[in-house]
């Protein structure tokens, strides 16, 4: 265990980069700016403080769903690479129920996954203006990782899965967390 805890620091160093609590802040912020404008080492830090997620629930992921927005589906793989690096190294014992969410008006990843297995095609969609701004994509350039982790993830006895949303929805769940101490911002990721 001990070994598999140092293979992890980089990641878990790569969360405190942005602190605990901030790390969907630093996730927003990056989707906002676009990854690829950013310099590559400042888009690994990113990109591994997402994969460091679970350490934000001390590690213990049994019987937990998590829900992750997905735009250009960046943040949904990165988290679940690292659920999957958690769960080969022995850091956590089970993975956790993962859902990607999408926009009524932006669901190319949902109308996949909604199809049975032996029926599923790829097929980018046309975009509608949705309070979720950020999340507005209607062809993400990281599906076809998506599709391969998604694979491993299931592989491995996970299950992931992906929800539609209506921009009523939407706009219920933001006033919801506000209400109740927490910030949702659907612009920026």
């Amino acid at each position: 265990m001990q070994a598999a805890m140092r293979q992890w620091q980089g990641m878990e160093g790569a969360a405190s980069a942005f602190g605990k609590k901030s790390i969907s802040a630093g996730i927003s912020k990056a989707d906002r700016e676009g990854q690829k404008s950013r310099p590559a080492g400042v888009r690994k830090t990113v990109r591994e403080g997402q994969k460091a997620y679970p350490q934000a629930y001390d590690w213990d992921l049994a019987g937990k769903c998590l829900f992750v927005p997905i735009g250009n589906a960046g943040n949904v793989t990165a988290i679940m690479s690292g659920l999957l690096k958690l769960r080969r190294l022995g850091i956590i014992s089970e993975l956790p129920r993962l859902f990607g969410v999408q926009s009524e008006h932006a669901d190319p990843v949902w109308r996949y996954y909604s199809a049975p297995k032996d029926a599923r095609v790829w097929k980018p969609v046309d975009v509608r203006p949705s309070v979720a701004q950020a999340a507005m994509i209607g062809n993400p350039v990281s599906f076809p990782r998506v599709k391969k982790l998604a694979d491993q993830y299931e592989a491995m006895g996970g299950e992931f899965r992906v929800v539609q949303v209506t921009e009523q929805a939407i706009m219920d769940s933001m006033i919801f967390a506000n209400r109740h101490g927490h910030i949702a911002c659907t612009q920026g990721g």
